[in-house]
């Protein structure tokens, strides 16, 4: 993932004016949580799994935008959204943030 991020940053003069710049938004995101949650799993010795959580919501939500670059159709882009944070709201009934990886929008999203 850092490989592929520095790689997205290098060619950053020919992503910038394309829908794929939101490539490096993902990538960013996910290398800057797993940081944390590599200090928080090694350092901490937690078992906190909210950061696995966090990726799952912010890259499905910067995915939905590039997606929404590519086909230009807001009512979808807006039903994605919608869907996937109705998925987290329910699953939160279910299941603890902090402790436990979501499983209703994995299996909706994956």
């Amino acid at each position: 993932m850092i490989i592929a991020f520095i790689y997205a940053i290098i060619n950053w003069h020919i992503l910038k004016n394309t829908p794929e710049k939101w490539l490096v938004v993902f990538l960013s995101i996910t290398v800057v949580i797993e940081i944390f949650a590599n200090y928080f799993k090694r350092v901490e010795e937690s078992s906190l799994l909210i950061f696995s959580n966090l990726v799952i919501i912010l890259t499905n939500i910067v995915l939905f935008i590039w997606f929404y670059e590519n086909i230009k159709n807001n009512k979808l882009l807006i039903t994605s959204i919608s869907i996937g944070l109705l998925s987290f709201l329910i699953n939160m009934l279910y299941q603890n943030f902090l402790f436990e990886i979501f499983t209703i929008p994995i299996l909706l999203f994956q």
